[in-house]
């Protein structure tokens, strides 16, 4: 992997950022491949054209690789320390208390070992030591990036933020390196599979079985797929044995079955959320917060609405002769025959109307039935209990949860 990119320098003739790329002593981009980096934690080698995690073997995430390299790549040298003065006899430990502290990059053409020292304590400074097969360098560096926050100059100068980032790049462990995303890149998804229960068409936009005279959510379809793919584990296991895993709970499968991913609960009997992948060799332990793709019905795909095309002339019927004919044009609300109408319950009614049905049945309802209402060819049943309104028309009823009371009596209605 070449590594020329994390350290590219802005094409600029600007007195500053020509001083900046002066003083940068990280300089690797002639150095050729990356063959290997060594911490005092981890060890991470070229495989196959990539970087694994040498204990694992799994294969390491390029952008956590990068925003590695990126915050060696703004150090900057306040100075060169004098190579004068560096020919005493000067303890090296007075500067490297922990020769441990050091980093190991191996590239084709050069070995570049990259030592952090103390913290000056009057400045965000600190000591570093890069040495390479033909040179060795000290100075006294600093991190360019901008500080975060609100700080004032003595707290900047003085914060000690900047060095504990770049000191806590010694101490990654695999886990961090690990590239814990279910799916590496994205890919082109035809169509999906869930649970084997229906199936999404993402060419067509459309849900196997299609719901019965309503409109499919062509956003919520790609949403769901853009999603699917930008999953993380919280932890990587590999290698893992299949065998250990019990407890199905479900499974996604995408492209016509060439992508599957199954969902367990159990994984040599610790209770977690597994994923195992035809795509890839690792077990992915996910967040309870990511289950819910696994579960996710086909109804959440569906304008799950009444048909409202216009109501001008409403007639809500509450039986026993008792019918309330509603004209509505223009925002104005009248009651027919003189009949004075609460203009706002007629509002809550039509808004509740309006209102996307939380999901829908298709059985008959058995209850009392609290009002009929009628408007532009269409004929409604409304029924009421403790914590929903159903309306019921043609073959579906569409269950709303309400937390606000419906006008539901002949004399709400009225003034």
């Amino acid at each position: 992997m070449s590594m020329i990119y994390h350290f590219e320098e802005r094409n600029t003739i600007a007195i500053k950022e020509k001083k900046e790329r002066e003083s940068s002593f990280f300089k690797v981009e002639d150095k050729g491949d990356l063959l290997s980096i060594q911490t005092p934690v981890i060890n991470l080698v070229k495989k196959d054209g990539k970087l694994v995690v040498a204990k694992t073997g799994y294969v390491v995430e390029e952008e956590k690789l990068n925003y590695f390299f990126e915050i060696l790549s703004l150090l900057r040298a306040q100075r060169f320390l004098d190579p004068h003065l560096l020919s005493q006899k000067i303890s090296e430990k007075d500067f490297f208390p922990d020769e441990k502290q050091k980093i190991i990059f191996t590239f084709d053409k050069d070995i570049v070992e990259f030592t952090l020292g103390d913290k000056l304590q009057t400045s965000r400074s600190f000591y570093v030591k890069i040495k390479t097969k033909k040179e060795q360098r000290w100075a006294i560096a600093y991190d360019s990036s901008p500080n975060v926050g609100l700080y004032t100059k003595e707290d900047v100068n003085n914060s000690d933020f900047q060095y504990t980032r770049v000191k806590s790049l010694f101490y990654l462990d695999e886990t961090y390196f690990h590239d814990t995303r279910l799916f590496k890149k994205t890919l082109k998804v035809t169509d999906a599979l869930i649970d084997k229960l229906y199936s999404l068409d993402l060419i067509k936009y459309k849900t196997i079985p299609s719901p019965k005279n309503l409109d499919v959510k062509k956003d919520s379809i790609e949403a769901f797929i853009k999603g699917l793919q930008k999953l993380r584990a919280n932890e990587i296991i590999y290698p893992f044995d299949p065998t250990k895993l019990s407890k199905k709970m479900s499974s996604i499968s995408l492209n016509n079955g060439n992508i599957s991913l199954s969902l367990y609960r159990l994984y040599q009997g610790k209770q977690g959320h597994y994923v195992m992948m035809n795509t890839d060799d690792a077990l992915f332990e996910i967040n309870p917060s990511a289950v819910p793709f696994f579960f996710t019905n086909i109804q959440d795909f569906w304008i799950k609405k009444i048909s409202l095309k216009k109501i001008e002339d409403l007639k809500i019927n509450f039986g026993k002769n008792k019918v309330l004919n509603i004209h509505v044009k223009n925002g104005k609300i009248k009651g027919q025959n003189n009949v004075k109408i609460k203009k706002e319950q007629v509002l809550k009614l039509i808004n509740i109307l309006n209102t996307e049905a939380d999901y829908l049945t298709e059985k008959e309802i058995k209850g009392k039935k609290a009002f009929e209402i009628e408007f532009d060819q269409t004929k409604l049943k409304a029924f009421l209990n403790k914590d929903e309104i159903i309306f019921t028309e043609g073959v579906y009823n569409y269950h709303l949860r309400t937390d606000f009371p419906i006008p539901q009596r002949y004399k709400e209605y009225l003034e």
